[in-house]
């Protein structure tokens, strides 16, 4: 066989493999728009400044908060008519659900979860999500009373968000976890509740996030750091990284927040490409001060160094650009030159890989070999199978 003639061979058979790919991962009906989409979670707050930033083919907004979806109604009157925005009314930061009370419904409106699903698409929803609220770990009754009234629904335009403790993901609970996601036949949005970096506190989360994705038909991670990616790689339908270190990280509801003391508002954090962490940029100028600190050749930087937004309020708007920008090139990648599932996970497993080796050349750089140290989920990223 000619050589014009394999290659086409393998162009041909990378293409039946995405084509098959797409049919067994996007949900059917409306929420099918958000097949691999990458989207940005953030809070009505901070989202208008950064709308435009937001790539429409590939991306979309996850709008989070108690007015999400009165806001979409203003972001299409706005303009932002074709962008993909999903409301979620973040119920499950400010309670638990009970078999009783599994969802977050207002008196103000007749008709329980349907209606507020109707509401939600009725001010310009792309997709409804529902308002769910959190599930304890272990707490099987209250899950099954959410995967009961969703099944109930039957319908193919919504999300059933699971805001869940990521100890759900141990061993103890995955297998239940796993068969109760697959009982609700809906589309799923998953959240991980914890402290810190949830997927860091149960050793086998990694793992058993892929697990889910492979057992459960449509599912998505919500409100992550670059893990949303790593479901992108593999089989998740879509993903949605958040904008600000509270949508990334979810804080069980009566929990107060353990993150660092702070004097007032924090600097930014800024998603560095070779390290593929997200780092204080005061922590980089700090680690920096007598070497030559990392540029960024994102749309957004141009080759300008990191160190350079500092300012907590000043610099803000321009470092969550930058961060879009970043993660918006990594799903670009995705889209153009791996459509394949397979393909990706080689991708991902290797982009990982070399970002672990970067802490180390940084490291190296600075004549400090505890200057960087890789995030516990990127390292087993690196060496999970792909």
């Amino acid at each position: 066989m000619a050589d014009d003639d394999r290659a086409g061979s393998h162009e041909g058979g990378a293409l039946n493999a995405a084509i098959k790919d797409a049919e067994r991962l996007r949900p059917p009906g409306r929420v099918g728009v958000l097949f691999d989409r990458l989207l940005t979670a953030a809070g009505t707050r901070e989202l208008q400044p950064v709308l435009g930033a937001v790539d429409p083919t590939w991306g979309g907004v996850w709008v989070s908060g108690d007015n999400a979806a009165l806001k979409i109604a203003g972001y299409r009157d706005a303009g932002f008519g074709e962008l993909v925005l999903v409301p979620d009314p973040e119920a499950y930061c400010k309670r638990c659900a009970t078999p009783e009370v599994p969802f977050d419904l207002p008196d103000t409106l007749d008709g329980g979860l349907e209606a507020v699903l109707d509401d939600q698409l009725d001010r310009g929803a792309s997709v409804a999500a529902t308002p769910s609220l959190y599930v304890a770990a272990g707490d099987s009754a209250s899950l099954k009373a959410q995967v009961r009234r969703v099944s109930e629904l039957e319908r193919d335009d919504t999300v059933f968000v699971v805001a869940a403790a990521v100890a759900w993901l141990n061993k103890t609970f995955i297998d239940q976890f796993s068969a109760l996601l697959q009982a609700a036949k809906t589309p799923i949005g998953l959240r991980l509740g914890g402290q810190f970096d949830p997927l860091a506190k149960v050793k086998e989360a990694p793992e058993n996030l892929r697990r889910l994705e492979r057992e459960v038909p449509h599912l998505m991670r919500l409100g992550t750091d670059l893990s949303a990616v790593d479901g992108l790689c593999h089989n998740a339908f879509a993903g949605a990284i958040g904008l600000t270190s509270t949508r990334r990280h979810l804080v069980p509801p009566g929990e107060i927040p353990k993150s660092a003391p702070s004097d007032g508002p924090p600097p930014p954090s800024v998603l560095v490409g070779e390290l593929l962490s997200f780092i204080r940029t005061t922590s980089l100028a700090e680690k920096f001060a007598n070497s030559a600190p990392p540029s960024c050749s994102c749309s957004i930087c141009h080759g300008q160094k990191l160190t350079r937004l500092l300012h907590p309020t000043e610099d803000k708007l321009e470092a969550r650009s930058h961060n879009i920008a970043v993660w918006s090139a990594l799903m670009r990648t995705l889209q153009r030159e791996l459509p394949r599932r397979a393909d990706r996970g080689e991708w991902w497993k290797k982009r990982c890989q070399v970002a672990v080796d970067h802490h180390t050349l940084f490291n190296d750089q600075l004549r400090n070999p505890k200057a960087f140290k890789s995030q516990a989920v990127l390292t087993r990223w690196a060496t999970l199978p792909a």
